[in-house]
């Protein structure tokens, strides 16, 4: 992607469970110049150790809505006794896509919900849901593992064009309308970009201005279409 399809633009990484845990190998061994043009990294539903943190410097928890360069992460649950230990055992790292806090102020969500960040379980607790027609027959009951997308979506994308901006004006760079594009970056000619290649394969993209490459896990569709 990065040699063929990129042309030198920014771009997100993301991934949701198992494909935000191959998002995250992807994002530790990732070169430097590569790194410079990552607006940022959204792990959803997995977690980020200490241990990755101490070894790996690409790896940046973020500490507010409009940081670059770093790494979002959360998991949901009511109580932390009902999270999958799993995808949050041992994490280091979260926000409140809600409020983008990394304490505990609460934040409300889709008029009924409550949500905040837990700071000694690293895990996000929901309150005022009702369970009615809530699938729990593999994860626990309380376990939001699956909302995760569903209910965090249109944060998630303006968060990202949040940060896109942010990205945008500490480089120098100019935004072409359709696509973003780093002011001294050329841009790879359509045509040659995709000789011989389906269509389908010619880019990955959050929004209709972001560049992204993105993990899927399960059966959630590789491109997020919740978030656009």
């Amino acid at each position: 992607y990065q040699e063929r399809f990129n042309g030198g633009r920014p771009f997100v990484l993301g991934g949701y469970s198992q494909g935000a845990d191959i998002a995250l190998e992807l994002l530790k061994e990732m070169p430097e110049r590569i790194v410079s043009r990552m607006v940022a990294t959204y792990l959803l539903g997995w977690k980020v150790t200490r241990e990755t943190l101490e070894e790996y410097p690409n790896v940046r928890p973020a500490r507010g809505a409009d940081d670059v360069g770093v790494t979002i992460c959360f998991n949901s649950v009511h109580t932390p006794a009902d999270a999958f230990h799993a995808v949050s055992d041992g994490n280091a790292v979260a926000i409140n896509p809600v409020n983008w806090r990394t304490d505990s102020t609460p934040a409300v969500m889709h008029d009924s919900l409550t949500v905040h960040l837990d700071p000694a379980s690293k895990l996000l607790i929901v309150e005022g849901y009702d369970k009615v027609d809530y699938d729990t027959s593999f994860f626990n009951e309380g376990c939001y593992h699956t909302f995760e997308i569903r209910w965090y979506s249109d944060f998630l994308r303006e968060n990202i064009e949040r940060r896109t901006k942010a990205w945008l004006e500490e480089n120098g760079a100019e935004d072409s309308g359709d696509r973003v594009i780093p002011a001294a970056a050329p841009r790879v000619a359509r045509e040659d970009a995709l000789e011989g290649e389906p269509a389908a394969l010619e880019e990955a993209v959050f929004l209709n201005r972001l560049d992204a490459v993105v993990g899927a896990g399960g059966s959630v569709a590789a491109t997020f279409p919740e978030i656009g």
